[in-house]
């Protein structure tokens, strides 16, 4: 992303990364009830990375 960022021309915004190396959590239906249909958190394999 900051290698797009500095391309198109912007030299000020911030990026920040953030990474559970778990992929992603099953969404909060009780709290977030839109987040139901979500799936990524099923694909672990694509998301997920190994630190061993």
């Amino acid at each position: 992303m900051r290698a797009v960022l500095t391309t198109t021309g912007d030299e000020i915004r911030k990026v920040w990364l953030f990474d559970s190396f778990a992929g992603l959590p099953k969404p909060d239906v009780k709290n977030y009830p839109h987040d139901e249909p979500d799936r990524l958190w099923t694909f672990n394999e694509f998301l997920g990375v190994s630190v061993a």
